[in-house]
């Protein structure tokens, strides 16, 4: 799962663009005191982003109860009870924080959201295309 933008206003995005991004290799680093300040801001509202995580775990235990019973009655099996429950809240194994280079933020949507957002400001930007030649 992924979003964009601040907890409170949080743009999630579908499941194809979070696999996504999660393929990127990084052209640089930000600065460790960048890097700690959004995922900082992150955590703070992280109880905005519970209802959705967990929204999206019943979902899933949901999904998974229903492949099981598919099973089931293609193994012919019957007498058999079992529910799936999810166990909340989901656990969060990591946060990750992707800015893209790019040399205006117009051309990339993921940045133009998180600007609009307030998660990054023009500062974050300068920084990036100093490090990237870009302008």
């Amino acid at each position: 799962m992924g979003f964009c933008g601040s907890p409170d206003k949080a743009h999630w995005l579908d499941e194809k663009t979070a696999e996504a991004l999660l393929l990127n290799k990084p052209d640089v680093n930000i600065t460790p005191d960048l890097a700690s300040n959004a995922i900082s801001r992150i955590v703070d509202g992280f109880d905005h982003l519970r209802p959705r995580l967990e929204k999206e775990a019943k979902k899933r235990a949901e999904e998974l109860l229903q492949a099981h019973r598919r099973v089931r009655t293609a193994a012919r099996l019957r007498g058999l009870r079992y529910k799936v429950e999810p166990h909340l809240p989901p656990d969060v194994l990591g946060i990750y924080l992707y800015l893209p280079v790019i040399k205006t933020i117009f051309e990339n949507p993921i940045l133009k959201c998180y600007k609009d957002f307030g998660i990054l400001s023009e500062s974050h930007f300068d920084f990036m295309k100093t490090k990237k030649g870009g302008g």
